[in-house]
């Protein structure tokens, strides 16, 4: 009897360790409304029509392929990837990061390995991290991922530089994003300006002065947020403050590229 129960207990012993170590893959178009946590780990490139919603601790494999948000209808002008709900935590893997992939940049080089791009939204490009949620970007690189508002928005530029931008990642307060690996490049603010002068100078000279939205190309953060980069790669983001990073404080703004 007690060998009987030794060997029941050894088996739901294992069963709940596959269980919890279980992968779901996943490759072509995806409801990204299913995606709310668990693993997930990507077997070819992934296209998305809406963003994922984490509301728990969910892990996304890239696994060296691309998850990209395509445009869902005309109207469609935010297009995040992924939205992580208070509370909830993320993280970005990539088992494979020498794996060839459809991306080339704008100079023709590769970006090897996983990669997530397509997105695009006023605060946050690729990722939104609310209140009290943890993003881990641990491999992967998230790629021209766009923080612009929709055209039309009437919001002064004043407001603009305080209440948007985060080309890949945007924090609020209390948000956390802590970065070992990976990257984030070729991400940015505003891809026009919001004012063009141009004239002639005292000694006949040409100029043109042009002033461009947003704040931090890469990450925005805002007060109250924490930014931890123990690795990883940023570079070639661009912003009208802050390429890179930008920290938001609300009686003393910072920033740096």
């Amino acid at each position: 009897m007690k060998r009987f129960l030794s060997i029941y207990l050894l088996s739901m012993i294992c069963s709940m360790c596959f269980t919890l170590r279980a992968q779901t893959s996943i490759s072509g178009e995806v409801d990204a409304s299913t995606i709310n946590s668990g693993k997930y780990k990507l077997t070819g490139d992934v296209t998305i029509k809406k963003e994922i919603y984490a509301s728990g601790e969910l892990e996304i494999d890239l696994n060296g392929h691309v998850l990209e948000r395509v445009k869902n209808g005309d109207t469609d002008v935010k297009r995040f990837l992924i939205t992580l709900h208070d509370g909830a935590k993320v993280t970005i893997i990539d088992s494979n990061p020498s794996n060839s992939n459809k991306i080339t940049t704008e100079s023709g080089g590769a970006i090897t390995g996983g990669v997530m791009t397509g997105g695009k939204g006023d605060r946050g490009g690729a990722i939104y991290v609310s209140p009290n949620a943890k993003l881990y970007l641990n491999g992967g690189t998230i790629y021209k991922c766009i923080a612009r508002r929709p055209s039309g928005d009437n919001h002064d530029p004043i407001h603009v530089y305080t209440d948007g931008g985060g080309g890949g990642v945007y924090l609020t307060r209390a948000g956390y994003f802590e970065m070992n690996g990976g990257a984030i490049i070729g991400c940015e603010t505003s891809l026009k300006t919001i004012e063009s002068v141009e004239g002639v100078n005292s000694s006949g000279e040409k100029y043109k002065y042009e002033t461009i939205t947003g704040c931090g190309g890469a990450v925005f953060i805002f007060a109250g947020a924490k930014f931890v980069m123990n690795g990883g790669t940023i570079k070639n983001n661009h912003a009208g403050r802050g390429g890179g990073v930008y920290v938001h404080e609300p009686t003393n703004d910072a920033n740096s590229d």
